[in-house]
Formats: structure tokens, sequence, C-alpha cells
């Protein structure tokens, strides 16, 4: 039940943040930066998500020998 009112959370903050930061993009129809925008929103948001439901994720610093 935890983890569902996190997930709940996490889908109030990703909607509002989207709607925030694209709005004026649209409106200039700047389409390229939009979905850019919206592209590394949705790539946090789901690595997010897989952190808080426990999966281990790769740390990018490990394999370059930085940690």
């Amino acid at each position: 039940m935890d983890s569902l009112i996190q997930l709940f959370l996490l889908f109030i903050a990703v909607i509002s943040i989207i709607y925030y930061e694209t709005t004026p993009l649209i409106k200039d129809k700047a389409w390229r930066e939009a979905s850019v925008s919206l592209a590394v929103l949705l790539l946090g948001s789901s690595l997010l998500y897989l952190w808080m439901m426990g999966i281990k994720l790769p740390a990018p610093f490990k394999g370059l020998g930085f940690y």
C-alpha cells in the first residue's frame, strides 16, 4: 500500500512538471524542445520508479572506474 501512494505522488509530480515545462513550449510551437523535455522527464521518472520499487540500477561511474 505504501508503494501505491508513492507511485501516485510520483505520477502527480510528473504530470505537474510536464504541464509547467511543456505548456509554454507548445504555445510557441517549439515541438523539438517540447519532445526532448518530455523524453528526458519520462526517462528520469521511469528510472525513479524502478528505484522506488527496489530494483538495482547499474551505476555508470562504476563501469568507468570513478566511484
